[in-house]
């Protein structure tokens, strides 16, 4: 069970029932509705998708603005719902805390934040994890999977997916030097969730992981190859 689910939060969000959330669709960019569709309907997917809460003005059709309350609040969407909204963003990656600090951060940034100035913030508490320097050299598609180290013997299963046979991945073009299915590519692939899956739950943080990954990629880049002893030395 993940932590904070089916908690009562309304005795910690001191929701003042002003309605300004429900008005907030304007701030959100399209795209990125769509995207939450999808992350909410992994979790949640009888519920009534983002995308479709707009009226078409910015406010959700199921406010009612004569008393500023929900018309469907007993059966809500999970967007509207500021634990399950914790968990999708929490298993998406988008956030690093616990659902407390959430709740916290959301009544600091959004609901106090129109109460005093009368405008959605754009700052956000979502944590924007640190992208890796990756220079797309293709270098770790076309040689990872001859000279991967086998720490991890369940990547055995993964590498014999994707290599097409000569150690280079089978969605790597050779041409651009890009990954065919870079969306959708496996978490293998995902520095962050290379990190997650890993390192996180021994408490070690992404900055060490990403360190080992350019560890990695210069082994790669000078030598051909990758020991244990490339992502162990000294830097």
């Amino acid at each position: 069970m993940r932590k904070g689910r089916g908690e009562n939060v309304g005795q910690v969000l001191p929701c003042k029932k002003c309605g300004d959330c429900c008005r907030s669709f304007n701030n959100i960019p399209r795209q990125h509705l769509l995207q939450a569709d999808e992350q909410f309907a992994k979790i949640y997917p009888e519920s009534v998708r983002p995308s479709d809460l707009d009226r078409g003005d910015g406010t959700c059709k199921f406010l009612d603005e004569k008393t500023n309350m929900c018309k469907i609040y007993d059966h809500r969407p999970a967007l509207c719902d500021v634990t399950k909204v914790f968990h999708v963003f929490s298993d998406a990656g988008h956030i690093d805390c616990t659902l407390e600090s959430f709740i916290q951060e959301t009544v600091d940034l959004r609901c106090n934040k129109v109460a005093q100035d009368g405008v959605k913030p754009r700052k956000t508490f979502f944590k924007r994890h640190p992208k890796f320097p990756c220079q797309a050299c293709g270098v770790c598609c076309d040689k990872v999977f001859k000279e991967i180290p086998t720490s991890f013997p369940e990547l055995n299963k993964i590498v014999a997916k994707l290599d097409r046979g000569d150690g280079v991945c089978k969605n790597f073009d050779e041409e651009t030097r890009r990954c065919r299915i870079y969306k959708k590519r496996p978490w293998f692939c995902n520095g962050i969730k290379i990190w997650k899956k890993y390192f996180k739950p021994q408490g070690l943080s992404l900055e060490y992981a990403y360190s080992l990954m350019e560890k990695q990629c210069l082994a790669l880049k000078t030598k051909g190859t990758v020991t244990e002893e490339d992502l162990h030395s000294e830097d």
